[in-house]
């Protein structure tokens, strides 16, 4: 679209210097252009001058034409590209939020991880513990229940 954009704007601008160059060379060419002019519109006839002038005019308003179709596409390409920047905004917004609940999960887990390991560290502890005096435990309640 950018491409088609210039190349409309190059052929408009064309177009139109064209037509004004046209125009004075026909104007510049013929010193009584003005009288030329009214004699042939008095007389409705159409020389070559009043040909190129008519040609000029046309690619003028040719040119313009061009040129105003170029600023609609142009117009177009913007609110496109507008459009286009705010889908990616929307998705970098989507997608950092993903990341962030992906992060915060991952804290969460690893939390749970630290906490599961702590609790296993201390059970991993009371059993060694259990294991280590549960004989004595067991001579100390044989020796009390015998004295009894």
């Amino acid at each position: 679209m950018r491409v088609f954009k210039k190349l409309l704007n190059w052929i408009s601008l064309l177009l139109v210097l064209g037509g004004v160059m046209l125009m004075v060379v026909t104007y510049f060419t013929n010193k009584s252009f003005i009288t030329y002019l009214s004699n042939q519109l008095n007389s409705a006839q159409f020389g070559i001058p009043m040909k190129r002038m008519l040609i000029g005019v046309g690619l003028v308003l040719l040119g313009l034409i061009f040129f105003a179709i170029s600023l609609k596409v142009g117009g177009r390409i913007k609110r496109q590209d507008k459009e286009r920047r705010a889908e990616e905004k929307e998705r970098r917004k989507e997608q950092e939020a993903y990341n962030k609940q992906i992060q915060q999960e991952a804290e969460e887990a690893k939390a749970e991880n630290e906490r599961l390991k702590q609790e296993a560290e201390e059970a991993q502890a009371q059993l060694r513990a259990l294991n280590q005096n549960p004989v004595e435990e067991v001579e100390a309640e044989v020796v009390e229940n015998s004295e009894e």
